[in-house]
């Protein structure tokens, strides 16, 4: 696919579908670190060779991995989790919505005990519309969708759900690899 903006290539980094199992990650990950480390400061030490088992070309990696919020967790403060449950893609289904926002039952990151893993079902407020009106058309209570940030930004199909569910699970697990091995966040 010539267009790094194809919708099907941007799915599949937003939401993992088998596009991405086209990819060497071996060699994503090479030139994601060859293109980033140089030139990424003393916040992006960790841009090293040892990342490149948990190499996916997807969103949840760099969250999970590139970005440095994984391994600031055992700081005791709760922006770094924080801000890896918004950011990274989670899924789940519309049970409600507000006067002005959708209420989206998923499971929340949590890190607990030096490992990252999904908790039980919570419901959270979620927008779903920008000026224009709704970001996803058609909103009902029982679809199921994506969530970053808070915001509603796709209805998912199953296929495309369990794709989403199972790539995060293996990033997780890479990434618990990571914090397991190296005795803390860092």
């Amino acid at each position: 696919i010539a267009d790094p903006l194809d919708e099907r290539v941007v799915r599949a980094y937003w939401t993992a579908d088998d596009l991405i199992d086209r990819i060497d990650r071996a060699q994503f990950g090479a030139t994601l670190l060859a293109r980033l480390a140089s030139t990424a400061g003393h916040y992006w030490k960790h841009l090293t060779g040892e990342l490149l088992v948990e190499a996916a070309p997807t969103h949840n990696f760099h969250v999970l991995g590139v970005y440095p919020w994984s391994r600031l967790l055992d700081t005791g403060m709760p922006q770094p989790l924080h801000v890896l449950d918004s950011c990274r893609i989670s899924w789940g289904d519309v049970v409600g919505f507000t006067a002005d926002r959708a209420v989206v039952r998923s499971r929340p990151l949590m890190f607990e005990h030096g490992q990252l893993f999904l908790g039980p079902d919570r419901e959270v407020p979620a927008d779903y519309t920008v000026p224009e009106g709704a970001f996803v058309p058609d909103l009902a209570v029982g679809d199921r969708v994506a969530v970053h940030w808070n915001f509603v930004c796709d209805r998912l199909r199953a296929a495309q759900l369990d794709r989403l569910e199972q790539q995060t699970e293996w990033q997780l697990a890479q990434t618990n690899r990571r914090l397991s091995t190296t005795g803390h966040s860092g």
